[in-house]
């Protein structure tokens, strides 16, 4: 994966290059509107954040790409707040805690194909 910026009638310049799914399809990615972060997963149930900055400085002194979950199946959807990541996978859904690096799976009951799972906000509701 790639990761580019544009600034103004400026050309496009690469900021930073991951090959944690090198290989796979990216099936999903959700960004963390309150951090520069992305989560990326893929369809053989890789889930992986990238930190990503439009600074070229900055990103001297980034961190890598890091591998968060391992799972059994594609991921068919991501949804993030308040710093948990809902991971929907063919056969299951998890919530991770991202401060902890912890996730735990929701139901008990297999899924059998693409069902996604999102967040809902009282907000979006009223």
């Amino acid at each position: 994966m790639e990761h580019n910026a544009e600034r103004g009638t400026a050309q496009p310049q690469r900021l930073q290059i991951s090959f944690e799914h090198k290989g796979s399809i990216v099936t999903a990615m959700q960004w963390n509107v309150s951090s520069s972060k992305i989560y990326v997963a893929d369809d053989k149930g890789r889930v992986s954040v990238i930190s990503v900055s439009t600074s070229r400085t900055r990103n001297i002194f980034q961190v890598p790409t890091t591998t968060l979950m391992r799972l059994d199946s594609k991921v068919v959807q991501l949804d993030f707040a308040q710093d948990h990541l809902l991971v929907s996978t063919i056969t299951r859904c998890y919530l991770c805690d991202t401060n902890k690096e912890q996730y735990l799976t929701i139901g008990k009951k297999l899924r059998d194909g693409e069902y996604g799972a999102c967040f809902l906000s009282w907000s979006e509701i009223c």
